[in-house]
């Protein structure tokens, strides 16, 4: 039967081009695109992942003949099956063998490839015989349009994505990251959407393979191609009534849908938790009813929900086609939801929090379930708001409040009467015209700097008052500045603690002035921020501002001893896709053949690691696929050194916490109370290149 897989890792379509990996012999790269004509050695077969018929099957057999006893392949198989490319391996001996199950003599290192000729034309595949028992001397294998690898290594993965190749200089080009799998066994069973591919159903394409690995000396063993049209063979209800994530104004629901030409039966479930209908658990399953019954009733007595359907509260429901005599069934549906409306008003307009609104505008809002008739109440004080004081009584879900005051925050609720009860509304807010807006922190932002720079857009005042401080209730006046002078530096915080703030403005020119600012707050880290990358730009080096993250992170150029480059060769020179956290992180790329690649940042702030007690210094990385297995290691103040423990952690395709006890510098002499600089390198191993992402670098303090 063919089954879900159990493990699932997120694909990343980055179209990265990525360079070589260090144990494949010296590559050949050619110039051109070169096309070969593929001998074909069709074979089809019914027989299916795991003996089971799956559609259109097709697969070839190759014969045992290397030494290895594990990694030669036996058989492959592919077929279209629920828009997924189902692509298998099956090898003599163990698919991904344990380093104790390893040969004594050979290497725990294989890499396994499909190869995809994708372009509707199997005439451009590769002619694979050439390679047999041989090393390919090249990166990766020419005239194929793309291959899907994953590789094991030292009882580990290393190296599942897919990739292309870049037809100039032959260079790998990453397609995506990771890719859902099952090992059982000898065999690997691999599931990859058609759209990640750049597939659709009925293309024809040609599926070859090829293994090599240092177990046998990069010796290749290769499968030839066979044609495979891609055939969607999926089964599954659909054309769902309610539509999917619809409003539903009712408190009972007749549930309907199209049923697949395959079904017999359907398995219904539903409930009001995503999980437990997704996964058939709790009482979700509710019947299994005959192939012309394509219908349930939900929230009428003698039904599910017998009581009715509940205002305010999403529902799902999931159909699974059933026919016993396909070993397939059931066929899973997809999880489809719709929400019976709130008693009370929803989506406000202006949006809750909504800033620089038009002091004439109209308010407007979505009828709670059930009402007749609507009570504003809109105030610029809260408590006014809070206690209903005032209101307004109107029949449409709209209320023209006139012209209201410039540079104010407005806090509103609607009620809802259904005839019978009143629903008390949320209370929204919404700030006019003429304020200013926060920029750096954002409003409610966490783990923010213990010495931050308080940034803000300046409304229509020509003067400004900052107000700051950790009691909301009675803000310390800290300052006050003319127009152009929109930041505010409140020197050294105290950790994980929440500050507020706010700015009035005043303009002699405006009658309405002055203008009291909106409540903000932000609440400091509990650890120390030595770079979280978030304060870099690509503003013009000379302009004011300009803070290029190379200029901060200094690296190996000029310098012919120091392989590294910071930053991306054009702007935005920082990551801005790969990040742990916030929105960017550090590119590094590295060429050890001159022995290191290493950049300094020299601290200007955040000098005394003493601070607190920390004694943990954490520094999040992660590499890029085809990367050399440098040494990764991290200096301070120019000298005192730390090595990661793992030689191949450049090699990580995902992120990963790099924790080091900050006694290892202590013990090479490194003063913490004056800390001036942090190098982050690699050294030459094997003379290798690759590219580094560095984040959130920080310091803890123990944990209590």
């Amino acid at each position: 039967m063919c089954k879900k897989l159990s493990v699932l890792a997120s694909r990343v379509s980055n179209f990265r081009s990525v360079m070589r990996r260090p144990e494949r012999p010296p590559s050949v790269i050619p110039t051109s695109r070169v096309l070969w004509l593929v001998a074909f050695a069709v074979v089809w077969a019914m027989t299916g992942y795991g003996g089971i018929a799956v559609g259109q099957v097709a697969g070839v057999d190759d014969p045992s003949d290397m030494a290895d006893s594990s990694g030669d392949i036996k058989r492959i198989e592919a077929w279209m099956d629920e828009g997924n490319l189902n692509l298998t391996m099956t090898v003599y001996g163990v698919f991904a063998p344990s380093v104790e199950d390893t040969p004594a003599g050979m290497t725990n290192r294989y890499y396994y490839h499909w190869l995809l000729d994708t372009d509707n034309n199997p005439a451009t595949g590769y002619l694979n015989d050439e390679y047999e028992g041989n090393a390919t001397n090249l990166q990766t294998p020419i005239g194929v349009d793309l291959l899907v690898q994953f590789g094991w290594r030292d009882g580990a993965t290393n190296g599942v994505y897919a990739y292309t190749l870049d037809p100039l200089t032959g260079d790998e080009v990453e397609l995506f990251e990771d890719y859902e799998y099952t090992i059982e066994g000898d065999t690997i069973h691999a599931v990859i959407p058609l759209a990640d591919l750049g597939l659709t159903p009925d293309d024809i394409i040609a599926v070859s393979a090829f293994q090599e690995g240092a177990s046998n000396g990069w010796q290749v063993d290769w499968i030839e191609s066979f044609e495979l049209t891609l055939e969607d063979t999926s089964v599954s209800a659909y054309n769902p009534d309610p539509a999917d994530s619809a409003y539903y104004t009712g408190t009972w629901a007749t549930l309907s849908w199209s049923p697949d030409k395959a079904a017999v039966s359907h398995d219904v479930y539903f409930g009001d938790n995503y999980d437990d209908v997704a996964n058939g658990t709790g009482d979700t399953f509710r019947v299994n009813q005959g192939r012309d019954i394509n219908f349930y009733i939900v929230g009428f007595p003698g039904y599910a929900y017998p009581d009715g359907l509940v205002p305010g509260t999403t529902y799902y429901w999931r159909i699974d086609e059933v026919n016993e005599a396909d070993p397939r069934s059931p066929w899973k549906g997809d999880v489809w939801s719709f929400t019976i409306p709130p008693r009370t008003a929803y989506n406000p307009d202006p949006a809750d929090g909504a800033e620089f609104v038009d002091p004439n505008a109209a308010l407007s809002w979505t009828a709670g379930y059930g009402a007749k008739m609507h009570i504003v109440y809109l105030s610029d004080n809260y408590e006014d708001v809070n206690n209903a004081a005032g209101g307004t009584q109107q029949g449409p879900a709209t209320y023209d409040p006139g012209t209201l005051k410039m540079a104010k925050t407005y806090y509103w609720r609607v009620d809802e009467f259904d005839a019978v009860e009143t629903h008390k509304g949320g209370i929204w807010s919404f700030t006019t015209e003429g304020a200013v807006a926060a920029l750096d922190p954002v409003n409610g932002a966490v783990d923010v700097t213990q010495t931050p720079i308080l940034t803000w857009t300046p409304g229509l005042g020509a003067t400004h008052e900052v107000y700051f401080g950790a009691d909301a209730a009675s803000l310390e006046l800290k300052g006050s500045g003319n127009l152009g002078s929109e930041s505010y530096e409140p020197g050294q915080l105290e950790w994980n603690t929440t500050y507020y703030w706010r700015i009035n403005e005043a303009n002699n020119a405006n009658a309405d002035s002055p203008w009291t600012g909106p409540l903000w707050s932000f609440t400091t880290a509990n650890f120390l921020i030595i770079d979280d990358i978030e304060s870099y730009n690509d503003i013009d080096e000379g302009e004011p501002g300009s803070n290029r993250i190379y200029n901060a992170w200094l690296d190996g150029f000029d310098d012919p001893t120091n392989g590294s480059q910071v930053g991306h060769l054009d702007p935005p020179f920082y990551e801005e896709t790969i990040v742990h956290s916030g929105n960017k992180s550090m590119p590094l790329t590295y060429d050890n053949a001159v022995g290191k690649s290493e950049a300094t940042l020299t601290l200007t702030s955040n000098r005394d690691w003493t601070v607190n007690g920390v004694d943990t210094l954490t520094i999040w990385f992660r590499g890029a696929s085809g990367n050399a297995a440098e040494q990764m290691y991290v200096t301070l103040n120019g000298s005192a050194r730390v090595d990661h423990d793992d030689p191949d952690a450049a090699i990580s395709t995902s992120w990963k916490e790099w924790n080091i006890d900050l006694q290892a510098f202590a013990d090479q002499g490194v003063n913490f109370a004056n800390v001036n600089s942090i190098t982050l390198g690699l050294s030459s191993v094997t003379g290798g290149t690759g590219m580094m992402y560095f984040d959130d670098i920080r310091l803890y303090p123990p944990e209590p």
